[in-house]
């Protein structure tokens, strides 16, 4: 009854409050970097075509994110809709983040001689598997509603 429902209602407003926060990240880089900031990364580590890849993630962070959070508004049951924009989100960011850690932790960390920055590199390879996990996660309690 009137229980249940407020649970539902509490647990809706709990998972829009973690996706803003989870994307922030994403939003914010986005409008700090766009495609130029982005670019500039992807000549830096040597990417090639480096204007294209900051276009793809500058606009894989806004796909991503937007689609992430714009998924379950509105939306108090999980729908094929709201799924397919949750997992289609989840899956660009974890594409973006495969790719920053290994262009920018991974690459950094095995070419520097100092214990100091591949100690640095190696928490924030830690720290974006984490975020990786945290997607893979809403993959998985979104997919069953594809099918």
């Amino acid at each position: 009854g009137h229980f249940s429902a407020s649970c539902n209602q509490m647990a809706f407003a709990v998972k829009e409050a973690g996706l803003c926060l989870a994307v922030y990240i994403w939003l914010k880089q986005f409008v700090q970097m766009g495609a130029s900031g982005f670019a500039g990364v992807a000549g830096y580590f040597g990417i090639p075509c480096p204007k294209l890849m900051g276009l793809g993630a500058a606009l894989t962070l806004l796909v991503g994110s937007l689609a992430l959070l714009a998924a379950p508004f509105g939306a108090k049951d999980l729908t094929f809709v709201s799924a397919f924009a949750s997992v289609l989100g989840a899956a660009s960011l974890i594409a973006f983040m495969l790719f920053a850690t290994i262009f920018g932790h991974i690459f950094p960390m095995k070419k520097s001689d100092d214990a100091a920055e591949k100690g640095f590199q190696m928490n924030c390879i830690m720290r974006n598997d984490s975020i990786i996990g945290g997607l893979m996660f809403v993959i998985a309690m979104n997919a069953p509603y594809l099918l």
